[in-house]
């Protein structure tokens, strides 16, 4: 496990290595023997960890699609892998868990998210904001990250005179300005921060 989650050594590899000093252990045993010890011993320090993340104000969420090569669903279907992390403002314990789903339903954020009260900051999907209808003690915060996108691209669709005097051009001046606040607070401890953003 560590020669592949630290050092980065896929199975695969790790299984002609073994083979080079004449031992035959194969990746599919490797990956069980992997799985075992998940069930049995990292997913109690797992659990663990998501009661923790729920004292926490901010939370980060996203998915991406990951390719799982055996499961019982139709070829080209996707799976994704849902990651939940404590706010970079969070330095001292941070956290940030994994998530296999084999879809992209409502109903995994749902059930991860039951217990926690405060801020998602997320993409624009929108089962994040279909979870905030449901609630009062959750809100969804988009990241600026995703909002800038659009106006960057909606900037690059105009004629290149008519650019500068765009409300999108001035959009991202704003979000620029936001940018520079946001790296002056980026040593200041979360209190620290919390406590400046009461003053404004």
């Amino acid at each position: 496990m560590n020669a592949k989650y630290v050092n980065a050594v896929p199975l695969y590899r790790q299984e002609q290595e073994f083979s080079r000093y004449g031992l035959e252990i194969s990746r599919r045993e490797m990956a069980h023997w992997t799985i075992l010890c998940t069930e049995r011993y990292l997913s109690l320090l797992y659990d663990c960890m998501h009661k923790k993340l729920y004292g926490y104000h901010v939370l980060q969420a996203d998915e991406t699609p990951v390719r799982v090569t055996k499961e019982n669903r139709t070829e080209g279907s996707k799976h994704y892998m849902w990651v939940y992390r404590t706010d970079k403002m969070y330095k001292d314990k941070p956290i940030v868990l994994y998530k296999y789903q084999p879809s992209r339903n409502t109903s995994h954020p749902r059930k991860f998210l039951k217990d926690f009260h405060g801020i998602c900051v997320t993409d624009g999907y929108q089962v994040y904001h279909t979870l905030e209808g449901e609630r009062d003690d959750l809100t969804i915060a988009g990241c600026w990250a995703h909002a800038r996108r659009r106006f960057d691209e909606a900037v690059k669709a105009l004629p290149k005179a008519k650019r500068s005097d765009s409300l999108a051009y001035l959009a991202l001046k704003q979000i620029q300005a936001v940018y520079r606040e946001e790296k002056k607070l980026a040593d200041e401890s979360a209190e620290n921060v919390c406590n400046i953003a009461s003053l404004l």
